[in-house]
Protein backbone atom coordinates (compact mmCIF):
# COMPACT_ATOMS: atom_id res chain seq x y z
CA UNK A 1 0.00 0.00 0.00
CA UNK A 2 1.37 3.45 -0.95
CA UNK A 3 2.90 5.59 1.81
CA UNK A 4 0.44 8.43 1.30
CA UNK A 5 -2.44 6.22 2.42
CA UNK A 6 -0.95 5.42 5.83
CA UNK A 7 0.79 8.62 6.82
CA UNK A 8 -0.94 11.30 8.87
CA UNK A 9 -2.66 14.11 6.99
CA UNK A 10 0.13 16.44 7.98
CA UNK A 11 2.58 14.28 6.10
CA UNK A 12 0.52 13.57 2.96
CA UNK A 13 2.87 14.26 0.04
CA UNK A 14 2.02 16.85 -2.57
CA UNK A 15 0.65 15.81 -5.96
CA UNK A 16 4.01 16.62 -7.46
CA UNK A 17 5.76 14.21 -5.07
CA UNK A 18 3.19 11.51 -5.80
CA UNK A 19 3.65 11.99 -9.56
CA UNK A 20 7.42 11.71 -9.21
CA UNK A 21 7.11 8.49 -7.22
CA UNK A 22 4.64 7.00 -9.68
CA UNK A 23 6.81 7.90 -12.67
CA UNK A 24 9.88 6.42 -11.01
CA UNK A 25 7.97 3.21 -10.37
CA UNK A 26 8.20 3.49 -6.59
CA UNK A 27 4.42 3.13 -6.30
CA UNK A 28 1.98 1.12 -8.36
CA UNK A 29 -0.02 3.41 -10.66
CA UNK A 30 -3.24 1.52 -9.94
CA UNK A 31 -2.94 2.60 -6.27
CA UNK A 32 -2.47 6.29 -7.12
CA UNK A 33 -5.18 8.81 -6.15
CA UNK A 34 -7.88 9.40 -8.77
CA UNK A 35 -6.66 12.94 -9.42
CA UNK A 36 -3.28 11.49 -10.53
CA UNK A 37 -4.99 8.95 -12.75
CA UNK A 38 -6.82 11.87 -14.38
CA UNK A 39 -3.66 13.90 -14.99
CA UNK A 40 -3.02 13.63 -18.72
CA UNK A 41 0.68 14.44 -18.62
CA UNK A 42 1.33 11.82 -15.95
CA UNK A 43 -0.81 9.17 -17.63
CA UNK A 44 0.83 9.76 -21.02
CA UNK A 45 4.20 9.05 -19.45
CA UNK A 46 2.95 6.02 -17.53
CA UNK A 47 1.23 4.30 -20.49
CA UNK A 48 4.15 5.15 -22.71
CA UNK A 49 6.24 2.87 -20.52
CA UNK A 50 3.58 0.21 -19.98
CA UNK A 51 0.53 0.38 -22.22
CA UNK A 52 -1.61 -2.00 -20.17
CA UNK A 53 -1.74 0.58 -17.34
CA UNK A 54 -4.37 2.35 -19.43
CA UNK A 55 -6.68 0.00 -17.54
CA UNK A 56 -6.20 2.13 -14.40
CA UNK A 57 -6.45 5.57 -16.02
CA UNK A 58 -9.54 7.71 -15.42
CA UNK A 59 -12.60 7.23 -17.60
CA UNK A 60 -11.97 10.64 -19.16
CA UNK A 61 -8.47 9.68 -20.29
CA UNK A 62 -9.56 6.26 -21.52
CA UNK A 63 -11.60 8.27 -23.98
CA UNK A 64 -8.67 10.51 -24.93
CA UNK A 65 -7.28 9.67 -28.38
CA UNK A 66 -3.75 10.85 -27.50
CA UNK A 67 -3.59 8.70 -24.38
CA UNK A 68 -5.06 5.61 -26.04
CA UNK A 69 -2.68 5.86 -29.02
CA UNK A 70 0.27 6.31 -26.69
CA UNK A 71 -0.71 3.17 -24.78
CA UNK A 72 -1.25 1.20 -27.98
CA UNK A 73 2.12 2.23 -29.33
CA UNK A 74 3.66 0.50 -26.34
CA UNK A 75 1.23 -2.43 -26.19
CA UNK A 76 -1.35 -2.75 -28.93
CA UNK A 77 -3.59 -4.94 -26.78
CA UNK A 78 -4.14 -2.02 -24.39
CA UNK A 79 -6.84 -1.13 -26.97
CA UNK A 80 -9.16 -3.35 -24.94
CA UNK A 81 -8.98 -0.90 -22.00
CA UNK A 82 -10.04 2.13 -24.04
CA UNK A 83 -13.49 3.62 -23.47
CA UNK A 84 -16.13 1.80 -25.59
CA UNK A 85 -17.05 5.02 -27.40
CA UNK A 86 -13.52 5.59 -28.69
CA UNK A 87 -13.19 2.00 -29.89
CA UNK A 88 -15.49 2.90 -32.76
CA UNK A 89 -12.83 5.21 -34.16
CA UNK A 90 -11.92 3.48 -37.43
CA UNK A 91 -8.39 4.86 -37.68
CA UNK A 92 -7.71 3.68 -34.14
CA UNK A 93 -9.01 0.20 -34.91
CA UNK A 94 -6.92 0.01 -38.09
CA UNK A 95 -3.83 1.07 -36.20
CA UNK A 96 -4.57 -1.65 -33.63
CA UNK A 97 -4.17 -4.26 -36.35
CA UNK A 98 -0.63 -3.12 -37.00
CA UNK A 99 -0.02 -5.33 -34.01
CA UNK A 100 -1.65 -8.72 -33.47
CA UNK A 101 -4.83 -7.74 -31.68
CA UNK A 102 -7.51 -10.47 -31.76
CA UNK A 103 -10.51 -9.65 -33.94
CA UNK A 104 -12.77 -10.41 -30.96
CA UNK A 105 -11.49 -7.31 -29.14
CA UNK A 106 -12.92 -4.82 -31.60
CA UNK A 107 -16.50 -3.56 -31.10
CA UNK A 108 -19.41 -5.22 -32.90
CA UNK A 109 -20.09 -2.05 -34.88
CA UNK A 110 -16.71 -2.34 -36.63
CA UNK A 111 -16.79 -6.05 -37.46
CA UNK A 112 -18.54 -5.66 -40.80
CA UNK A 113 -16.23 -2.95 -42.13
CA UNK A 114 -14.30 -4.37 -45.09
CA UNK A 115 -11.18 -2.27 -44.42
CA UNK A 116 -11.14 -3.44 -40.82
CA UNK A 117 -11.59 -7.06 -41.86
CA UNK A 118 -8.76 -6.82 -44.41
CA UNK A 119 -6.50 -5.25 -41.77
CA UNK A 120 -7.45 -7.97 -39.28
CA UNK A 121 -6.60 -10.77 -41.71
CA UNK A 122 -3.39 -9.08 -42.75
CA UNK A 123 -2.46 -8.76 -39.07
CA UNK A 124 -3.12 -12.40 -38.25
CA UNK A 125 -4.58 -15.15 -40.37
CA UNK A 126 -6.21 -16.63 -37.27
CA UNK A 127 -8.62 -13.67 -37.33
CA UNK A 128 -10.20 -15.26 -40.40
CA UNK A 129 -11.99 -17.68 -38.09
CA UNK A 130 -13.92 -14.81 -36.45
CA UNK A 131 -14.88 -12.54 -39.36
CA UNK A 132 -18.47 -12.64 -40.71
CA UNK A 133 -19.24 -15.71 -42.83
CA UNK A 134 -19.64 -13.77 -46.05
CA UNK A 135 -16.01 -12.71 -45.76
CA UNK A 136 -14.80 -16.15 -44.71
CA UNK A 137 -16.21 -17.44 -48.00
CA UNK A 138 -14.55 -14.71 -50.05
CA UNK A 139 -11.86 -16.38 -52.19
CA UNK A 140 -9.76 -13.22 -52.45
CA UNK A 141 -9.69 -12.72 -48.69
CA UNK A 142 -8.94 -16.36 -48.01
CA UNK A 143 -5.98 -16.29 -50.40
CA UNK A 144 -4.70 -13.13 -48.69
CA UNK A 145 -4.91 -14.95 -45.36
CA UNK A 146 -2.95 -17.90 -46.76
CA UNK A 147 -0.31 -15.57 -48.19
CA UNK A 148 0.08 -14.11 -44.72
CA UNK A 149 0.28 -17.47 -42.99
CA UNK A 150 -0.15 -20.88 -44.59
CA UNK A 151 -1.52 -22.29 -41.35
CA UNK A 152 -4.72 -20.38 -42.09
CA UNK A 153 -5.60 -23.52 -44.05
CA UNK A 154 -6.83 -24.91 -40.72
CA UNK A 155 -9.41 -22.14 -40.19
CA UNK A 156 -10.73 -21.49 -43.69
CA UNK A 157 -14.02 -23.09 -44.79
CA UNK A 158 -13.79 -26.81 -45.53
CA UNK A 159 -14.66 -26.29 -49.18
CA UNK A 160 -11.54 -24.20 -49.71
CA UNK A 161 -9.36 -26.62 -47.73
CA UNK A 162 -10.18 -29.30 -50.27
CA UNK A 163 -9.15 -27.17 -53.24
CA UNK A 164 -5.72 -27.69 -54.74
CA UNK A 165 -5.11 -23.97 -55.37
CA UNK A 166 -5.58 -23.10 -51.70
CA UNK A 167 -3.34 -25.94 -50.55
CA UNK A 168 -0.61 -24.87 -52.96
CA UNK A 169 -0.78 -21.33 -51.63
CA UNK A 170 -0.58 -22.60 -48.05
CA UNK A 171 2.65 -24.50 -48.65
CA UNK A 172 4.19 -21.64 -50.60
CA UNK A 173 3.73 -19.18 -47.74
CA UNK A 174 4.53 -21.25 -44.67
CA UNK A 175 7.90 -22.80 -43.79
CA UNK A 176 6.37 -25.07 -41.15
CA UNK A 177 3.12 -26.35 -42.67
CA UNK A 178 2.70 -30.10 -42.34
CA UNK A 179 1.63 -32.37 -45.19
CA UNK A 180 -0.88 -33.88 -42.77
CA UNK A 181 -3.30 -31.05 -43.64
CA UNK A 182 -3.70 -32.42 -47.18
CA UNK A 183 -7.06 -34.18 -47.73
CA UNK A 184 -6.98 -37.82 -48.80
CA UNK A 185 -8.02 -37.17 -52.38
CA UNK A 186 -4.92 -35.00 -52.96
CA UNK A 187 -2.17 -36.90 -51.10
CA UNK A 188 -1.11 -38.64 -54.34
CA UNK A 189 -1.02 -35.41 -56.36
CA UNK A 190 2.65 -35.02 -57.28
CA UNK A 191 2.38 -31.26 -57.78
CA UNK A 192 1.08 -30.91 -54.22
CA UNK A 193 3.78 -33.26 -52.94
CA UNK A 194 6.54 -31.28 -54.64
CA UNK A 195 5.47 -27.98 -53.12
CA UNK A 196 4.91 -29.63 -49.72
CA UNK A 197 8.41 -31.13 -49.50
CA UNK A 198 9.88 -27.71 -50.31
CA UNK A 199 8.55 -26.44 -46.96
CA UNK A 200 11.86 -26.13 -45.18
CA UNK A 201 11.13 -26.88 -41.55
CA UNK A 202 8.24 -29.33 -41.82
CA UNK A 203 10.27 -32.30 -43.12
CA UNK A 204 7.21 -33.31 -45.10
CA UNK A 205 9.06 -36.05 -46.93
CA UNK A 206 8.31 -38.26 -43.93
CA UNK A 207 4.55 -38.03 -44.63
CA UNK A 208 4.32 -38.49 -48.39
CA UNK A 209 4.52 -42.28 -48.50
CA UNK A 210 6.91 -44.88 -49.90
CA UNK A 211 6.16 -44.09 -53.53
CA UNK A 212 7.33 -40.48 -53.31
CA UNK A 213 10.14 -41.26 -50.85
CA UNK A 214 11.62 -43.31 -53.69
CA UNK A 215 10.96 -40.66 -56.35
CA UNK A 216 14.20 -38.90 -57.44
CA UNK A 217 12.49 -35.63 -58.33
CA UNK A 218 10.56 -35.41 -55.05
CA UNK A 219 13.53 -36.35 -52.85
CA UNK A 220 15.88 -33.99 -54.68
CA UNK A 221 13.43 -31.12 -54.21
CA UNK A 222 13.13 -31.99 -50.53
CA UNK A 223 16.85 -32.15 -49.72
CA UNK A 224 17.50 -28.88 -51.56
CA UNK A 225 15.36 -27.15 -48.95
CA UNK A 226 16.33 -29.25 -45.94
CA UNK A 227 19.24 -31.63 -46.26
CA UNK A 228 18.22 -33.54 -43.15
CA UNK A 229 15.08 -34.75 -44.91
CA UNK A 230 17.41 -37.31 -46.51
CA UNK A 231 16.66 -39.47 -43.47
CA UNK A 232 13.15 -40.09 -44.87
CA UNK A 233 14.27 -40.99 -48.39
CA UNK A 234 14.24 -44.61 -49.52
CA UNK A 235 17.34 -46.69 -48.88
CA UNK A 236 18.00 -46.62 -52.62
CA UNK A 237 18.10 -42.84 -52.78
CA UNK A 238 20.12 -42.52 -49.58
CA UNK A 239 22.81 -44.19 -51.63
CA UNK A 240 22.43 -41.89 -54.64
CA UNK A 241 25.59 -39.71 -54.81
CA UNK A 242 23.80 -36.83 -56.57
CA UNK A 243 20.99 -36.65 -54.03
CA UNK A 244 23.28 -37.06 -51.01
CA UNK A 245 25.68 -34.41 -52.28
CA UNK A 246 22.78 -32.00 -52.84
CA UNK A 247 21.55 -32.69 -49.30
CA UNK A 248 25.02 -32.02 -47.91
CA UNK A 249 25.19 -28.68 -49.70
CA UNK A 250 22.14 -27.61 -47.71
CA UNK A 251 23.28 -29.27 -44.48
CA UNK A 252 26.57 -31.21 -44.26
CA UNK A 253 25.16 -33.36 -41.46
CA UNK A 254 22.86 -34.99 -44.00
CA UNK A 255 25.84 -37.29 -44.51
CA UNK A 256 24.71 -39.04 -41.32
CA UNK A 257 21.78 -40.47 -43.32
CA UNK A 258 23.75 -41.51 -46.39
CA UNK A 259 24.01 -45.19 -47.14
CA UNK A 260 26.76 -47.23 -45.48
CA UNK A 261 28.31 -47.63 -48.92
CA UNK A 262 28.61 -43.87 -49.44
CA UNK A 263 29.90 -43.34 -45.90
CA UNK A 264 32.74 -45.63 -46.87
CA UNK A 265 33.28 -44.19 -50.36
CA UNK A 266 36.68 -42.50 -50.24
CA UNK A 267 36.29 -40.66 -53.54
CA UNK A 268 32.84 -39.29 -52.63
CA UNK A 269 33.99 -38.06 -49.22
CA UNK A 270 37.04 -36.26 -50.61
CA UNK A 271 34.96 -34.62 -53.33
CA UNK A 272 32.28 -33.32 -50.98
CA UNK A 273 34.49 -31.80 -48.27
CA UNK A 274 33.88 -28.01 -48.33
CA UNK A 275 36.82 -25.91 -49.48
CA UNK A 276 36.09 -23.25 -46.86
CA UNK A 277 37.37 -23.85 -43.34
CA UNK A 278 34.41 -21.82 -42.09
CA UNK A 279 32.05 -24.69 -42.93
CA UNK A 280 31.66 -27.28 -40.19
CA UNK A 281 32.92 -30.69 -41.20
CA UNK A 282 32.03 -32.52 -38.00
CA UNK A 283 29.79 -34.67 -40.16
CA UNK A 284 32.96 -36.64 -40.91
CA UNK A 285 32.36 -38.46 -37.64
CA UNK A 286 29.94 -40.53 -39.73
CA UNK A 287 32.65 -41.73 -42.09
CA UNK A 288 32.87 -45.51 -41.90
CA UNK A 289 35.04 -46.91 -39.11
CA UNK A 290 37.14 -48.78 -41.68
CA UNK A 291 38.13 -45.52 -43.39
CA UNK A 292 38.88 -43.85 -40.06
CA UNK A 293 41.43 -46.62 -39.48
CA UNK A 294 43.10 -46.05 -42.84
CA UNK A 295 46.20 -43.85 -42.42
CA UNK A 296 46.54 -42.91 -46.08
CA UNK A 297 42.93 -41.67 -46.19
CA UNK A 298 43.19 -39.76 -42.91
CA UNK A 299 46.40 -38.01 -43.99
CA UNK A 300 44.76 -36.95 -47.25
CA UNK A 301 41.87 -35.41 -45.32
CA UNK A 302 43.58 -34.03 -42.25
CA UNK A 303 45.37 -31.21 -44.06
CA UNK A 304 41.98 -29.93 -45.26
CA UNK A 305 40.02 -30.83 -42.19
CA UNK A 306 42.28 -31.56 -39.18
CA UNK A 307 39.29 -31.91 -36.83
CA UNK A 308 38.79 -35.40 -38.24
CA UNK A 309 41.60 -36.32 -35.85
CA UNK A 310 39.13 -36.50 -32.97
CA UNK A 311 37.19 -39.23 -34.81
CA UNK A 312 40.00 -41.42 -36.16
CA UNK A 313 40.85 -44.79 -34.69
CA UNK A 314 42.81 -45.07 -31.44
CA UNK A 315 45.72 -46.47 -33.41
CA UNK A 316 45.95 -43.31 -35.54
CA UNK A 317 45.53 -41.08 -32.48
CA UNK A 318 48.74 -42.78 -31.34
CA UNK A 319 50.51 -42.19 -34.67
CA UNK A 320 53.05 -39.34 -34.40
CA UNK A 321 52.87 -38.47 -38.08
CA UNK A 322 49.09 -38.13 -37.98
CA UNK A 323 49.21 -36.10 -34.75
CA UNK A 324 51.77 -33.69 -36.20
CA UNK A 325 49.76 -33.17 -39.39
CA UNK A 326 46.74 -32.13 -37.31
CA UNK A 327 48.71 -29.90 -34.93
CA UNK A 328 50.75 -28.15 -37.65
CA UNK A 329 47.61 -26.96 -39.43
CA UNK A 330 46.01 -25.90 -36.19
CA UNK A 331 49.06 -23.85 -35.19
CA UNK A 332 48.34 -21.55 -38.13
CA UNK A 333 44.74 -20.86 -37.12
CA UNK A 334 44.37 -17.76 -34.94
CA UNK A 335 40.84 -18.60 -33.80
CA UNK A 336 42.07 -21.83 -32.22
CA UNK A 337 45.04 -20.14 -30.61
CA UNK A 338 42.81 -17.43 -29.16
CA UNK A 339 40.50 -20.08 -27.68
CA UNK A 340 43.51 -21.97 -26.32
CA UNK A 341 42.15 -25.17 -27.85
CA UNK A 342 44.25 -27.98 -29.19
CA UNK A 343 43.67 -31.22 -31.05
CA UNK A 344 46.38 -32.64 -28.78
CA UNK A 345 43.46 -33.30 -26.43
CA UNK A 346 42.53 -36.30 -28.60
CA UNK A 347 46.01 -37.81 -28.82
CA UNK A 348 46.74 -41.09 -27.07
CA UNK A 349 48.08 -41.25 -23.51
CA UNK A 350 51.40 -42.45 -24.92
CA UNK A 351 51.72 -39.30 -27.03
CA UNK A 352 50.71 -37.08 -24.11
CA UNK A 353 53.45 -38.67 -21.98
CA UNK A 354 56.13 -38.80 -24.69
CA UNK A 355 58.65 -36.21 -23.50
CA UNK A 356 60.87 -36.42 -26.57
CA UNK A 357 57.98 -36.01 -29.03
CA UNK A 358 56.34 -33.13 -27.14
CA UNK A 359 59.57 -31.15 -26.64
CA UNK A 360 61.02 -31.78 -30.10
CA UNK A 361 57.80 -30.46 -31.63
CA UNK A 362 57.10 -27.77 -29.03
CA UNK A 363 56.20 -25.17 -31.69
CA UNK A 364 52.94 -27.04 -32.30
CA UNK A 365 52.52 -28.99 -29.06
CA UNK A 366 52.85 -25.90 -26.84
CA UNK A 367 49.25 -24.94 -27.54
CA UNK A 368 48.04 -28.13 -25.89
CA UNK A 369 50.09 -27.98 -22.71
CA UNK A 370 46.92 -28.15 -20.58
CA UNK A 371 46.32 -31.69 -21.85
CA UNK A 372 49.82 -32.96 -21.06
CA UNK A 373 49.52 -35.32 -18.12
CA UNK A 374 53.09 -35.16 -16.82
CA UNK A 375 53.61 -31.93 -14.89
CA UNK A 376 57.40 -32.02 -15.40
CA UNK A 377 57.00 -32.26 -19.19
CA UNK A 378 54.46 -29.43 -19.16
CA UNK A 379 56.90 -27.27 -17.17
CA UNK A 380 59.77 -27.99 -19.56
CA UNK A 381 57.54 -27.19 -22.51
CA UNK A 382 56.56 -23.86 -21.00
CA UNK A 383 60.21 -23.04 -20.27
CA UNK A 384 61.01 -23.58 -23.94
CA UNK A 385 58.16 -21.26 -24.90
CA UNK A 386 59.27 -18.58 -22.41
CA UNK A 387 62.85 -18.85 -23.64
CA UNK A 388 61.63 -18.43 -27.24
CA UNK A 389 59.60 -15.37 -26.25
CA UNK A 390 62.57 -13.80 -24.44
CA UNK A 391 64.78 -14.44 -27.44
CA UNK A 392 62.24 -12.79 -29.76
CA UNK A 393 62.00 -9.74 -27.50
CA UNK A 394 65.78 -9.38 -27.30
CA UNK A 395 66.03 -9.79 -31.06
CA UNK A 396 63.52 -6.97 -31.55
CA UNK A 397 65.58 -4.59 -29.44
CA UNK A 398 68.78 -5.14 -31.40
Amino acid sequence: MPTWKIESSAKVPSDQKIKEKVLKGWFDFKEAPDRIKDDKETVLTVVGKRGSLLKHASSRLKNDLDVVRKAMNQDVESFQYADPSIKNNKSLVLSAFRGHIPFQLIPEAMRNDKDVILAAIKSSSSNLAFVPEEYRNNRELVLKALEKDGKAIYVIPEGFRNEKAFLMASFLYDNFLSFTCVPNHLVKDKEIVLVAVSVRFALNLQYVGDEFQDDEEVVLESVKHNGLSLQYASKRLQGDPIIVEEAMKENPFAFKFASVKLQGNEEFIKRTIPTSHNVSCHYLQFVSKDLLKKKEFVLSIITRYPFIFQYVSEKLQDDEEVVLEALEWQATREEWLENKSSLLEYASDRILNNREFLLDNYEVTKFGDTFIQDGQISLELNLLVWHEDDFDENDDTV
